[in-house]
C-alpha cells in the first residue's frame, strides 16, 4: 500500500541439492519511479530450506527460521518503505525483495542468488544507477567491514556510506576491507552491469558459535539496535540526494 508501483516477477528454479523445483517470486516496490536517478535497495526474503550447518544431524534437512539470514534485511526494507510513504524520496528508490537467494550448494557460488540472477537478466525496470544489498544485519554483535566485491564494483559509494556511518556514530561499520562474499551484489553486476554493493556481517555471531544456516538463527540472537544502525544510514543516504547532486556520493 505504501509504494507508487508494485511489480511481481515470477520465475522457476530447480535447485542442485535435491533437484526440487521451486516456483519463486521477486517483489519490486517502486518509489518516485519517474526520477532521473534510480537506486535499488534490496534484501532476500527467502530463508534456507535446509539447516545444513546445524551440529544436530537430525536438524540438517529441515528449514531454518532465518531471523538474521533473510528476515533482518527484510525488516530494514519494510521500515524504509514506511518512511518513504510519509516522506517522498528525492530520487527513485526501488525496494527489491529477492527470492531464491538461499537455495545454493556450498562450493557452487552461482547456485546462490537465483532471484538476483533472474532480476539482472530480465530487468523489470529501467537499468538502475546502483544497487545496495542488505543481508545478515541483525546480529546482536554486528560488525560491518567493507565487503571486497562491493569495494571493487562501486568504491565511491562504499566509501561515502562508511564515512557517513562514522559521522553518524554507527559503530558497527568498520573502515577496513573484509572478505569477498558471493551475494546478490555479484550477479547484479555480472549480468546487468549495475554497480552494486553489499552491507553484510558474515560472522554471526563474533564468537566460537555459528548460527548461520542453523536452527539457532532466531530473533533472540538478533538486535533492534543493529537493525537501527543500518536503517539510519540508508535513510540518511536516501534523503542526502538533492536536485543539484546525483546522490550522496
Amino acid at each position: 500500500q505504501s509504494a507508487d508501483e508494485i511489480i511481481l516477477q515470477d520465475f522457476s528454479y530447480q535447485e542442485q541439492r535435491n533437484n526440487n523445483k521451486y516456483e519463486l517470486q521477486n517483489v519490486i516496490a517502486r518509489f518516485n519511479p519517474n526520477a532521473d536517478f534510480q537506486t535499488v535497495i534490496s534484501a532476500h526474503w527467502d530463508t534456507r530450506p535446509w539447516a545444513d550447518q546445524d551440529k544436530n544431524q537430525g536438524n540438517k534437512k529441515s528449514p531454518i527460521l532465518g531471523a538474521n539470514d533473510g528476515a533482518s534485511g527484510v525488516a530494514v526494507l519494510l521500515e524504509l518503505m514506511q518512511v518513504m510513504s510519509k516522506n517522498a524520496p528525492p530520487v527513485g528508490v526501488n525496494i527489491v525483495f529477492l527470492d531464491g537467494e538461499d537455495l545454493g550448494v556450498p562450493g557452487i557460488n552461482e547456485s546462490f542468488g537465483q532471484g538476483a540472477h533472474y532480476f539482472a537478466k530480465h530487468l523489470p525496470i529501467p537499468k538502475p544507477d546502483e544497487a545496495i544489498i542488505v543481508d545478515m544485519v541483525g546480529d546482536a554483535q554486528l560488525t560491518l567491514p567493507m565487503e571486497r566485491y562491493s569495494y571493487n564494483q562501486n568504491r565511491e559509494l562504499v566509501k561515502w556510506l562508511w564515512n557517513r556511518a562514522h559521522e553518524l556514530d554507527l559503530s558497527a561499520f568498520q573502515s577496513k576491507i573484509g572478505y569477498a562474499i558471493y551475494d546478490d551484489q555479484v550477479p547484479l553486476y555480472q549480468h546487468a552491469g549495475i554497480p552494486s554493493i553489499d552491507i553484510i556481517d558474515f560472522k554471526y555471531p563474533n564468537s566460537y558459535a555459528n548460527y548461520w544456516h542453523t536452527h539457532s538463527d532466531l530473533p533472540e540472537n538478533c538486535s533492534a539496535e543493529s537493525l537501527g544502525q543500518v536503517g539510519i544510514l540508508l535513510t540518511d543516504y536516501i534523503y542526502s540526494f538533492s536536485e543539484e547532486t546525483e546522490g550522496g556520493s
